[in-house]
């Protein structure tokens, strides 16, 4: 399986995983386990920023609760996975561009290139393969 596919499939995975330390759950345990409020105020305000920019997003998405109806997400219900799910695609991208950085592209090395979609770029297949796991 060509590299690009490998972090577009379970380096988001992983990635999504380690952010969730980060969320309102995972914020509030410390390396061994044990609730601690361990972010300083700034982080803690800069975080609570950010957030918001998530929930609004999220809050303007439509879904089909009907066969004609639609519903909004309720992007405060749904934060800790659409962080998650943004900074594991994140993290798993800008992961494979460092590694791209120094080795080979998949297009380069035919021992690594799936059937079919030799024509894909790296960013091509990461995503495509991002969307399929997703």
């Amino acid at each position: 399986m060509p590299i690009p596919m490998k972090f577009g499939g379970v380096g988001v995975v992983i990635g999504h995983e380690i952010t969730h330390g980060f969320d309102n759950f995972g914020r509030t345990i410390n390396e061994y386990g044990h609730s601690e409020d361990w972010w300083e105020k700034l982080t803690e305000n800069e975080y609570d920023r950010r957030k918001q920019c998530f929930i609004t997003q999220y809050n303007h998405f439509l879904v089909r609760t009907g066969e004609k109806s639609k519903s909004p997400v309720d992007g405060e219900f749904t934060l800790s996975e659409n962080l998650a799910d943004a900074g594991g695609l994140k993290s798993s991208y800008w992961a494979l561009q460092n590694y791209l950085k120094t080795r080979k592209s998949h297009v380069e090395d035919p021992k690594i290139v799936v059937h079919g979609l030799e024509f894909m770029t790296d960013e091509q297949l990461f995503f495509a393969t991002y969307a399929f796991v997703s």
